[in-house]
């Protein structure tokens, strides 16, 4: 593990450093809208000078509640330039949660646009620790005693702003997604976020100015990465308001976009058969990103075919880790066997992954076990919670809960999510390797496991699976399928054709709903 120290660049002091060095350059396209970086930098300047003048000071923190925007960027730079830690907010989250989780952060101040003014004033009634509020695209003060974004800025200076930071310091409060609980918050340190950005820098890609396309939102962590991939590398970000596919690749072929991030690898294949990709020139995409995980070698296909001169990036970590390993696919890696095309990729310069058996021992060479991880990007604990913190982290290890292989060769292979692992008739059933294995059936386009109650085997398997548009499949057809490409204890007893899986406000599948609607699967044939 390479150690991280000595001079430090802040967020702020890299936005500073590219609009000095680069400042007729994009920063962020977002719609018909532009800015350079040395724009950028003078706007976030006049609102961190706004913000001190209504109180707020180093050390504070306030929530931000608004889409994918230049206004969320600047709201994002001039809380770094103050000092001031930054809680992103699902937006897609109940009005209760949000409360949840302003509250969990300690946040005095809330940031929204307009669009959401009912959810703003819904949490400032109710959280108790809410004493300003800050309204982006209102006319004026609003009724909910909120100062104008635009009337704040008016007038203000554009000098340079830098608080004196510290490494600890507060730099962004992030959610973790709650798939399997209540979320819970993290927070991620200036000295976090300093080496996160030492990780994604690629001197190469200040030299020739990286294009990024991205239509995942700016407050999931994905969106985050792309945030400070492009900052670091004084690259353009182009940022969409929802997954289109047609804007994409219009915005792909008009821009002359080099790399693009779509989290969830099937996403891909959505692209894909929307049939744009053939409408439009997709040739200038150099790198592809997608989180690792589960993917078809037909998704793989799909991807190489829409951009025939990229690369597959592909990542894995989490909220509470960032990025720990990573892997680029090359178009020879779908032919040479494909092996590679299930790894999650070797982990980084910055990190440390031990695997642990079952019985707690270190796993030496190639094994499995439960992944831990140690890191500068790992946090140290979650907000205002000691027991689950004291349950997750410990002598500066990190318990992911992903069961993990290393083969030989030091690449990783995630197999499941500890608590996803199905024990039926005294065998222990990796729920992700089932989905795997039934996505390689062509008229299936997604799929989720669990385990369901069974009086002779403990527990029996249960695949939810969506189809693709013009297919069917029957019973017969899917259990026969099964049976040619997993061994016969990992077959599917309870099987349900669904439209669409559950998932959650980031897009994770939601299988704690997908066990409470256990009466909607019946039994293969």
């Amino acid at each position: 593990m390479r150690r991280v120290g000595g001079n430090m660049k802040f967020l702020s002091g890299l936005l500073a450093e590219n609009a000095e060095r680069f400042p007729d350059r994009i920063a962020v396209i977002h719609g018909e809208h532009t800015m350079t970086y040395q724009q950028l930098n003078c706007e976030a300047n006049r609102l961190a000078n706004a913000m001190r003048h209504i109180g707020l000071k180093k050390g504070d923190r306030a929530a931000l509640l608004m889409g994918s925007s230049i206004e969320w960027l600047l709201t994002l730079h001039a809380c770094q330039k103050l000092g001031i830690g930054l809680a992103l907010i699902h937006l897609r989250l109940l009005p209760d949660e949000m409360v949840r989780m302003v509250t969990l952060a300690g946040v005095d101040t809330l940031i929204y646009s307009a669009e959401f003014s009912q959810q703003a004033a819904y949490i400032a009634a109710n959280s108790g620790g809410i004493c300003r509020m800050i309204v982006q695209g209102a006319a004026g003060e609003n009724t909910y005693g909120a100062y104008s974004f635009e009337r704040l800025t008016d007038g203000q200076k554009c000098s340079n702003i830098q608080a004196d930071l510290a490494g600890d310091e507060d730099s962004v409060i992030l959610f973790t997604s709650g798939t399997t609980s209540a979320a819970k918050g993290i927070v991620r340190t200036q000295r976090m976020m300093s080496v996160y950005a030492s990780v994604l820098a690629d001197a190469e890609s200040r030299r020739r100015r990286d294009i990024m396309l991205t239509p995942a939102p700016l407050y999931h962590a994905a969106g985050l990465c792309c945030v400070i991939k492009m900052l670091v590398n004084a690259g353009t970000l182009i940022v969409l308001d929802h997954f289109n596919c047609e804007k994409i690749c219009q915005t792909i072929q008009k821009y002359r976009v080099t790399q693009i991030a779509i989290v969830p690898p099937v996403s891909y294949q959505r692209l894909k058969a929307s049939g744009y990709p053939e409408k439009y020139d997709m040739s200038s995409v150099t790198l592809a990103h997608a989180a690792a995980g589960k993917a078809s070698r037909e998704c793989f296909a799909d991807l190489f075919s829409m951009f025939p001169n990229a690369g597959i990036r592909l990542s894995w970590g989490s909220t509470e880790a960032s990025n720990i390993t990573e892997l680029i696919l090359r178009h020879e890696d779908i032919k040479n066997g494909g092996k590679l095309l299930s790894s999650v990729g070797k982990v980084n310069a910055v990190s440390e992954l031990k695997l642990l058996d079952q019985d707690g021992r270190i796993v030496p060479g190639a094994g499995q076990g439960e992944a831990y991880v140690r890191s500068p990007l790992v946090c140290s604990e979650y907000l205002n919670a000691p027991e689950l913190t004291a349950q997750s982290f410990s002598d500066g290890w990190f318990e992911t809960e992903d069961i993990m292989y290393r083969d030989e060769n030091g690449y990783y292979y995630l197999l499941d999510r500890k608590r996803d692992i199905i024990k039926t008739g005294g065998e222990n059933v990796y729920a992700q390797e089932v989905e795997q294995d039934i996505l390689r059936n062509p008229a299936i386009s997604d799929c989720a496991v669990i385990g369901v109650p069974d009086e002779k085997f403990g527990e029996a398997i249960a695949a939810a699976i969506v189809l693709k548009k013009g297919y069917t499949i029957s019973g017969a057809e899917f259990i026969n399928f099964c049976r040619t490409v997993m061994s016969s204890f990992k077959k599917p007893k309870y099987w349900a054709v669904m439209d669409a899986l559950p998932r959650n406000a980031v897009g994770k599948v939601q299988k704690t709903k997908l066990r409470d609607q256990a009466d909607l699967f019946s039994p293969v044939i």
